[in-house]
């Protein structure tokens, strides 16, 4: 019997509008804090996550039945 194992990293940036230093020190846990809590919400694998001050990096890890765009819409739509 042929088994098959798929994994699938995705590293998704988004940035602030015109890259404007948004996130200051204080406010950057929060929406970490944030971030994390909504993708466990939506069964979102998120094995990285880095706030800075004008744009977000994070690494998910796609489940078979997830599609990018489906999870890049969550994202931006949160």
């Amino acid at each position: 019997m042929l088994h098959s194992y798929v994994k699938m990293f995705v590293h998704l940036v988004w940035t602030t509008k015109n890259r404007e230093k948004l996130l200051l020190r204080e406010g950057r846990l929060p929406v970490q804090k944030h971030i994390a809590q909504y993708a466990s919400d939506n069964d979102i694998r998120l094995d990285a996550l880095n706030v800075q001050s004008d744009h977000v990096h994070a690494v998910v890890s796609l489940l078979s039945n997830q599609r990018v765009d489906d999870i890049v819409k969550l994202f931006k739509g949160e």
